[in-house]
């Protein structure tokens, strides 16, 4: 079987989508946990897609010739936004499998799969090529908690035991739906830079804290305040979360697909399954919203496509990630060249808002959405190598498609005081060394 990226668009206001168009087709489906799924975009305006494990051979369907191999891996796609572009499909990396995806604030991305409940992806493939690499190239796993290589969780209530993995109980078996959270509703000594992960066979929620040791990857840390409870979990077997988002009012969106049985009929004995209702549950799926105790969340305006552009541009430096990816989002699809000025501004170091430097999230947006309209000047983009943290990991990133084009570019880069593998990487695949 073959399934595709679609789109889909609601234009006269009845919830119902009245455009559907085809992006991408040529995946598997035949084993439906293993669907591609989690189309993510990027900081960098590309959109992401978790392989799911099922793999395929994508291809646009006006070029059916012209297939792209996935095998393990996880892929992208960029599609035009203004004349002269070139709609764009790769292979971003080594996929865990998972169903799920998610990038930090600096464009970092994370994944799950069952027992291996979150990975990083270090290097992109596109670093990789022709170096000899392990199979799992360079997928990391940063938890510290793994116990024998499974990491242990705290359900609530009474377990089953497992009909085919008995030796996982009170282990994660069923991660998915990894989500970073950036909503700023918990206070800076709540969530931010988390990651939450569901496991739908524990009926529960795992919270990870991340922490940059400096090194190439991150560490996944439990929660120091609760290491042995879970974030949330419920005596009810058939509560089964399996995704989240993160809301324009800052709060936790939760999916609980709700299934007494949650196993796939394949992995179930045949004499176990004849008992089973496979369908029970399947009526009363729901939506949780959590938001920090005992304080409410105002009523916003979360419609941004009222905004002018300068509003879209400020708002490229909110604290929640949901505005200001959406800015990002429209002020590029718009071809909003009309707030250039303030673009630049914003996407440089220490530009103030007040008496308030921009925080590096609103620098770091800034800059993508300049390139994205394709007007970031090298000018703009040169202090932003030497400057140091992620803004200069983000430069380097659209650095990397100017460096054999552009002198100056090449010259910055070689001249900075920037170390590391990322950098060494970069250089390795130019003509520079």
């Amino acid at each position: 079987m073959c399934s595709s990226d679609l789109f889909l668009k609601d234009t006269d206001g009845d919830d119902v989508a009245d455009v559907r168009e085809v992006i991408l087709t040529g995946f598997v489906s035949d084993n439906q946990q293993h669907n591609i799924n989690g189309l993510t975009i990027g900081l960098d305006n590309w959109i992401y897609i978790a392989n799911g494990g099922n793999s395929g051979n994508p291809y646009w369907p006006d070029t059916p010739d012209e297939k792209l191999r996935m095998g393990f891996n996880d892929i992208r796609f960029k599609l035009p936004n203004r004349p002269g572009q070139t709609r764009q499909l790769e292979v971003y990396g080594r996929s865990s499998g998972g169903f799920g995806m998610t990038h930090d604030n600096y464009g970092r991305w994370f994944s799950t799969h069952n027992t291996q409940h979150i990975s990083q992806t270090v290097f992109p493939a596109r670093f990789l090529d022709n170096i000899p690499m392990p199979r799992g190239g360079t997928l990391a796993q940063i938890s510290d908690h793994e116990e024998n290589g499974l990491a242990g969780i705290y359900p609530i209530g009474t377990q089953d035991t497992r009909v085919n993995h008995p030796e996982q109980s009170g282990f994660f078996s069923g991660g998915c739906g990894i989500t970073f959270y950036n909503g700023g509703a918990f206070g800076v000594d709540g969530f931010d830079n988390a990651v939450f992960v569901c496991d739908v066979v524990l009926n529960l929620v795992h919270v990870d804290f991340l922490e940059d040791t400096g090194g190439t990857t991150l560490i996944a840390r439990r929660d120091p305040q609760n290491p042995k409870k879970a974030f949330l979990a419920s005596t009810d077997r058939a509560f089964r979360p399996v995704n989240m988002t993160i809301g324009p009012d800052g709060a936790l969106y939760l999916l609980d697909m709700h299934r007494d049985v949650i196993e796939h009929p394949e992995w179930i004995p045949d004499e176990i399954e004849e008992k089973m209702d496979l369908d029970a549950g399947k009526a009363q799926g729901r939506i949780y919203r959590i938001t920090p105790k005992d304080k409410g969340l105002p009523l916003i305006n979360s419609d941004l496509t009222e905004m002018s552009n300068n509003r879209l541009i400020a708002t490229l430096a909110n604290n929640n990630g949901w505005h200001r990816k959406t800015a990002q989002r429209l002020l590029i699809e718009r071809r909003a060249t009309d707030g250039l000025h303030n673009l630049t501004s914003l996407a440089s170091p220490g530009f103030l808002i007040g008496n308030t430097p921009v925080s590096p999230n609103g620098n770091i947006h800034a800059l993508w959405t300049l390139e994205g309209l394709g007007e970031l000047s090298d000018k703009v983009l040169k202090p932003l190598i030497r400057y140091g943290t992620w803004r200069a990991e983000n430069a380097l990133m659209i650095a990397e498609t100017r460096i054999n084009s552009s002198a100056e570019i090449r010259e910055e880069v070689l001249s900075s005081n920037l170390s590391g593998n990322r950098v060494n990487m970069l250089l390795d695949r130019t003509s520079v060394v």
